[in-house]
């Protein structure tokens, strides 16, 4: 927030991006649940419409 405005960066981003029809790559730690309660329906129905998942299913890659 500055100056009583609230900006929202990654929204914002993922909304130009998709409306512009962009490449876009993302990485997360989040589940699709967290997402949605960190960034909302809309913004997470946009990236399933504008993505293609790869899920890594195991432990971790670190050693």
């Amino acid at each position: 927030m500055e100056f009583g405005n609230v900006y929202t960066p990654l929204i914002d981003l993922i909304t130009t991006r998709y409306e512009e029809q962009l490449y876009t790559i993302f990485t997360t730690n989040l589940t699709p649940t967290q997402l949605e309660e960190k960034y909302g329906k809309r913004i997470v129905d946009r990236l399933n419409e504008m993505v293609e998942k790869v899920v890594f299913e195991n432990e971790s890659y670190r050693r």
